[in-house]
């Protein structure tokens, strides 16, 4: 439905309208008697036209022009259609007010029968069905026990108050009198309506700012509404836009139905989700802990949710088939990605969804192949290939035919040929649900969809490729790297891997968009060669994205940086809808903003390219960092970035990123620094873990973590007591000591590194610990005491990341009879002060430990350090911002509390008359006092700020005044009372 001026009609452009009219069959409903819908002074018309279609023609509809008070000379126009079509939603209930036990008591009435149900369910059929009633029950439970979660509706903005509605009627009133007076006083009235008409838009604007302005300072967190608003975070309803064929008849349903049926094709070979026979062996059943587990890593305040339907909601069911709720999809696919991962399976050159990999290994190992090749005077050629709806297109029967290859056990392979039948797609619309099943593509919303997607893509990895070709992947983001001595060669070679990729796509039936796939050549060869895929020509681009960086011919970055900045703009501009000069969100929230998402945005992959910054990179770095900080701080433009970033805690752009590819370099891509940066190699630090350390379902019995006191074993004389402790004050030390029958019966200490961590030390100290205690006699058992709960946590979890956890892990689901139990530290405890006795002497005099590596904060720690060393060499060498070094020589990565005033003041960029001269923006320099306006003069001697003055400092001493104002909070509150006063009256002190 649309408005349309109507004037048009009357001229020869009129034409135009009416036939697009009638070329789309649409109706005018605009009243004969109705006001007018145009009024200027005396003049009046109907110049609007309001269209509907055929379809809403039938409907009971209500066109108006109202009588309220518009912006324009245009009147409202109020359309109301009836419509007796409910829209559909799914109920959201309060959960967290109370009630539970009467839920469980609904539930327990009629859940025993439904157990019995499940348990004798012979077939899918039966145990649908017994789940599909158990979902019924919980939302009857949930109808009859908690309340429904309503949505507030805001009918006004919250910036309209009293006052603009007695303005608003006071308009109207003048209006009605303009229109009712006598010919002649009419022009005068109407005068006097638009002169108030104007002060009521004014006042409207006014309002509707200083609203705008009063929610952003009410910010409370840096990532609230203000953020989601400004940033385009929050989520609107989806609609759906689409007539059938152009028809405009046909309602949203049968439209969402097209749509559905568009977009999830059916293969044109069905497929046969009958299991062949498989050889491998069956796995162990999900153990009780093992569902546990998965159930405690989903997302809070979320039931688990039906996903062979997603839809735009939340579907209650807390106990579906496997293969039909989140739970049960997360344990097939761990188990599936084991045995992958403990079969070696999986290629490495598969980045993407691979625990370990990352964008940076990715592209590290591209530059890696491109740089090698170039350093052997070799053509290299970058093709970048795009697979069309990759996830939505993947035959089920290829899924099917990789699983039933791959060693993945056959009753879980069963379970993953139900997961993919059966699916349905579903969209709600008003008039209900449009639906569509979907018979290929990996499952819509599934934690599943990664590992199939990446055990089909392992065939075309695993393949045979010549030695001068390199191929890998990111999730589906394929590259291709062809190096060659000569351009016919490197042409017969890249259509080569061409042919034998295209061969991949055909069999599993996906599609390659020759329009996104293109090539990037490093070479100095004139002519380009010549590539095709299929008949179509590849084009040849000066610089590619891969995933999410631009990568150019000549590998200068230049390229990616200006892109960078390109989104660091829209990202300023965002930040400037909550962040003024002197309004808006706080400085912290501003920023926690800036390091939280503009840095992190700039910072992607910065190891490819922020290793080694040239002097352009640093230039277009800074500009780049130059706008946040100015909005960050409140200060004037002209005001030094270096000066700036010293006030605020941020250093320069690219030595931030430089420290970012630092950590990266040598953490997670194990590549060795320079000695200057650091002596420290990469096989000194502690290495992630990654994959499972056992089998999913073996988990340590529920009597062997204890988190409560353990107090109570240490009175039993059938255990034997072990206690661990750790210091880390003069030194690290570990230990741990036994107690039997109240006598000591061994004891244990070593000094670790002095720069591991505490977490480290009480890890070495429980690992010896068990040990241990799995040699001694099988009929004892041993209690161990731990009063550190981050230890005891980490090494209950078969997945952990640390090493020594994981090792620890193993001895106790080996030896059950061991058990770890916490204990309060420093209570008197006579095993627990022993050990942390022993601890504190094993920091000075303790047997060095050489089995634990460097922490990450250690090498982390020695990177940020050069980072700042480089950084104040830069401050100190400076040629700008030397006011601001004289009062902080020093930089530090900790904000300094000054807000906007205070940088104002001792930046000497202000409002100052000695400022606005120097800058060209003033003929004089004088205080219309007659002194000198400088920021000095202003807080010693101005007659105008005298209720601010403090005692004026000797020229020679004019520094040391400055530092002192400056680390003095009552002198900074003086300040911010002259700024604020020289801000509220400028022409107060212009120069006469």
């Amino acid at each position: 439905m649309d408005i349309i001026p109507s004037g048009a009609i009357d001229q020869n452009r009129g034409k135009d309208i009416l036939d697009f009219i009638l070329a789309n069959n649409l109706n005018i409903i605009n009243k004969p008697d109705a006001l007018p819908t145009f009024q200027r002074n005396s003049s009046v018309g109907w110049p609007d036209l309001t269209l509907c279609s055929q379809s809403l023609i039938d409907s009971s509809i209500n066109w108006e022009v109202l009588e309220e008070i518009s912006l324009s000379d245009h009147r409202y126009i109020e359309t109301t259609i009836a419509s007796i079509v409910a829209n559909q939603f799914y109920k959201r209930y309060k959960t967290r007010h109370g009630n539970h036990l009467r839920f469980l008591n609904i539930l327990g009435k009629e859940i025993y029968h439904l157990e019995r149900k499940i348990k004798a369910a012979r077939n899918s059929g039966q145990l649908n069905n017994a789940t599909i009633q158990l979902q019924t029950l919980i939302i009857n439970a949930c109808n009859k026990s908690f309340k429904i979660k309503k949505q507030l509706l805001i009918t006004k903005p919250n910036w309209w108050t009293e006052q603009l509605e007695i303005h608003k009627k006071k308009v109207r009133a003048l209006r009605r009198r303009a229109q009712r007076a006598p010919e002649i006083e009419r022009q005068a009235r109407y005068q006097v309506f638009k002169k108030e008409k104007a002060k009521y838009k004014r006042h409207i604007k006014q309002a509707r700012n200083m609203g705008w302005r009063k929610f952003c300072r009410a910010a409370s967190h840096p990532y609230g509404k203000q953020y989601k608003e400004a940033f385009r975070k929050s989520v609107f309803p989806s609609q759906i836009p689409y007539l059938i064929n152009g028809d405009p008849k046909g309602s949203l349903q049968e439209a969402a139905q097209k749509i559905l049926d568009q977009i999830f094709l059916s293969p044109a070979i069905p497929t046969n989700y009958n299991l062949t026979t498989s050889t491998q062996p069956p796995d162990p059943p999900f153990s009780p802990q093992e569902i546990s587990a998965v159930i405690e890593k989903l997302p809070s305040g979320k039931a688990p949710e039906r996903r062979k339907r997603p839809a735009a909601g939340l579907l209650l069911s807390s106990y579906l088939s496997l293969t039909d709720n989140r739970e049960g999809v997360e344990l097939m696919t761990q188990r599936l990605t084991y045995h992958l991962e403990s079969t070696n399976s999986l290629n490495d050159r598969q980045h993407g969804f691979s625990e370990g990999k990352s964008v940076d290994t990715a592209v590290n190992e591209l530059l890696r192949n491109i740089k090698t090749a170039r350093r052997d005077d070799k053509h290299v050629l970058v093709l970048s290939i795009d697979i069309k709806g990759a996830f939505d297109n993947l035959q089920h029967r290829a899924i099917l035919k990789t699983l039933d290859a791959s060693a993945c056990p056959s009753n879980i392979n069963r379970l993953f040929h139900s997961l993919l039948q059966n699916r349905k797609v579903t969209l709600l619309t008003p008039q209900g649900r449009a639906t569509k099943e979907q018979k290929q593509g990996c499952p819509q919303g599934s934690c599943s969809g990664p590992a199939l997607w990446n055990l089909v893509v392992n065939e075309i990895l695993n393949q045979v490729w010549p030695d001068n070709v390199h191929i890998q992947a990111f999730a589906d983001d394929f590259v291709l790297v062809i190096k060659a001595d000569t351009n016919k060669s490197l042409v017969e070679d890249t259509q080569s891997a061409i042919t034998q990729f295209s061969s991949w796509c055909s069999e599993n039936e996906l599609a390659i968009s020759t329009e996104k796939t293109n090539y990037i050549l490093f070479s100095k060869m004139v002519r380009s060669p010549r590539i095709t895929w299929n008949g179509y020509k590849i084009n040849r681009v000066k610089s590619f994205k891969y995933l999410g960086i631009h990568i150019d011919d000549r590998l200068n970055w230049l390229e990616h940086i200006n892109k960078q900045g390109e989104k660091a703009i829209k990202m300023q501009q965002n930040l400037k809808r909550i962040a003024g000069g002197n309004w808006g969100i706080s400085q912290i929230h501003r920023w926690t903003l800036y390091k939280t998402v503009v840095e992190r945005m700039l910072a992607h992959g910065s190891s490819a390219w922020c290793l080694h910054p040239t002097f352009k990179m640093k230039r277009k770095l800074s500009s780049i960092q130059r706008p946040f900080l100015l909005h960050i701080s409140g200060a004037y433009l002209t005001t030094p970035t270096a000066a700036l970033q010293t006030i605020l805690g941020i250093p320069p752009l690219h030595m931030q990123l430089q420290f970012e590819a630092r950590f990266t370099s040598i953490y997670r891509l194990r590549i060795p620094l320079p000695p200057f940066i650091t002596d420290t190699q990469p096989h000194d630090l502690e290495m992630k873990a990654t994959g499972w350390s056992t089998h999913p379902s073996e988990h340590l019995k529920p009597n062997q973590i204890s988190f409560e006191d353990g107090e109570a074993y240490i009175a039993r004389k059938d255990i034997i007591n072990i206690f661990t402790d750790s210091k880390t004050e003069h030194g690290v030390g570990a230990a741990f000591c036994v107690l039997t029958n109240d006598i000591w019966a061994y004891q244990w200490s070593a000094k670790l590194n002095d720069n591991n961590t505490v977490i480290q030390a009480e890890l070495t100290a429980l690992h010896e610990a068990v040990i241990y205690a799995s040699h001694l006699s099988n009929h004892n058992t041993s209690n161990i005491h731990v009063d550190n709960t981050a230890s005891i946590m980490t090494s209950s979890n078969s997945k952990s990341t640390n090493e020594t956890a994981r090792k620890i892990f193993k001895i106790l689901l080996s030896n059950p009879r061991i058990k770890v139990s916490w204990v309060n530290a420093h209570a008197g405890n006579i095993g627990n002060e022993g050990a942390d006795q022993l601890a504190k002497d094993a920091t000075q005099h303790g047997q060095p430990y050489s089995h634990t590596k460097l922490p990450k904060p250690h090498i982390k720690g020695l990177l940020r350090k050069r980072m700042l060393e480089e950084w104040q060499t830069s401050w100190k060498n400076g040629d700008t911002g030397r006011k601001i070094y004289n009062i902080m020589p020093s930089v530090s990565l900790r904000p300094t509390n000054w807000i906007r005033e205070d940088v104002i003041f001792f930046s000497q960029h202000g409002p100052f008359p000695a400022y606005l001269k120097r800058f060209h923006l003033s003929d004089s320099d004088y205080c219309s006092c007659g002194g000198i306006g400088t920021a000095l003069h202003y807080a010693t001697e101005c007659i105008y700020t005298v209720s601010w003055h403090m005692r004026k400092p000797a020229p020679n001493f004019e520094q040391e005044w400055l530092k002192r104002v400056a680390n003095n909070l009552v002198s900074r509150l003086k300040i911010r009372g002259i700024i604020k006063f020289m801000s509220e009256n400028r022409d107060l002190f212009r120069p006469p």
